[in-house]
């Protein structure tokens, strides 16, 4: 056996949890105390490359040491990428996110854990959600239930578009995040098409028998796109939209995901075209002011100026 066999076998049981000592190195090999030094060396040096991995030794007696690998369920710059980006959507309770936090750090050691902690205090203090009651990790494993067992469902549901509560039914297929919310994707076969609904505004959930649990192959879409169409408020239909845009273009190429500038106007503008929702649409336009100007298709430039008239009358 070769040396670099030799230390791949020793390394790759020290990666399946296995601590190895000198002596034990020196029996298996026929090789010197030296030598065994040696190994554990190269061994710690290629370690020390391998992301999440952590090379230990540690004296046990006059000429024995003991080695070992630990293997880190998740790397510090993963962990502090995620608490970031968890703190950051204000999505979840105080109460939730702290349980998150501390359950994300509990996979770090106890060296790595301390500088989090201390990275993300300031904005742990000054948290303030969205939901400052409602939680909603038990929603998201209920959801993800209905999605997994393909159950239809009965529910109250709380919209800004239909006046109020009211009842509704469908069948959970997806779940999905996007600003600030949880949204499920749900089919309705007595309108043959797919929704997204808040996930927060649902209420007096039942499973419904009674219903299909399929949806129709037709019928189906893709839930990364249709994420990409802005908002993911899908009434009014899918269009396919061009506006020149006097802000800095990557802001609205990256609020809709799939758009591209086709034009670079002399008058500083950009011309940007993409597919969207129409409804979801005429909200970015009017939160970008007089910095955009829509150019087709007619339909969203005939709703955009009924918003502005709208909007105009609240200041008269």
């Amino acid at each position: 056996m070769t040396a670099m066999d030799r230390n791949m076998d020793f390394m790759v049981r020290m990666l399946n949890g296995e601590k190895l000592t000198t002596e034990q190195i020196e029996e298996e090999s026929g090789r010197s105390a030296k030598t065994a030094s040696r190994d554990m060396a190269a061994i710690g040096s290629i370690v020390h490359d391998l992301p999440g991995c952590v090379f230990y030794q540690k004296i046990i007696g006059k000429a024995n040491k003991q080695f070992w690998i630990t293997k880190e369920a998740l790397p510090f710059d993963e962990a502090l990428a995620l608490l970031k980006i968890l703190i950051g959507t204000r999505s979840l309770n105080k109460e939730e996110m702290l349980r998150v936090k501390d359950h994300l750090l509990s996979f770090l050691p106890d060296k790595k854990r301390e500088p989090i902690n201390k990275l993300v205090a300031s904005t742990v203090a000054s948290y303030t959600p969205v939901f400052s009651k409602q939680e909603l990790l038990p929603k998201i494993a209920e959801f993800a239930t209905y999605i997994q067992n393909r159950t239809p469902i009965t529910f109250v549901y709380s919209s800004t578009t239909q006046n109020g509560v009211h009842k509704d039914n469908g069948l959970p297929v997806g779940l999905t995040f996007s600003d600030f919310y949880f949204y499920v994707v749900l089919y309705k076969p007595a309108q043959g098409r797919t929704f997204f609904y808040r996930l927060d505004r649902f209420s007096e959930v039942k499973l419904d028998t009674s219903k299909p649990t399929t949806v129709p192959r037709s019928k189906k879409i893709d839930e990364g796109e249709s994420v990409n169409k802005t908002y993911l408020l899908n009434d009014g239909g899918e269009i396919t939209y061009e506006f020149k845009y006097w802000n800095y273009p990557q802001t609205a190429l990256d609020r809709l995901p799939g758009s591209k500038i086709t034009h670079r106007n002399d008058d500083g503008s950009v011309t940007i075209k993409g597919n969207g929702f129409a409804q979801g649409m005429v909200l970015w336009i009017l939160s970008q002011g007089s910095r955009i100007q829509v150019l087709q298709p007619q339909s969203l430039i005939d709703e955009v100026k009924t918003e502005v008239a709208k909007m105009a009358t609240r200041y008269q």
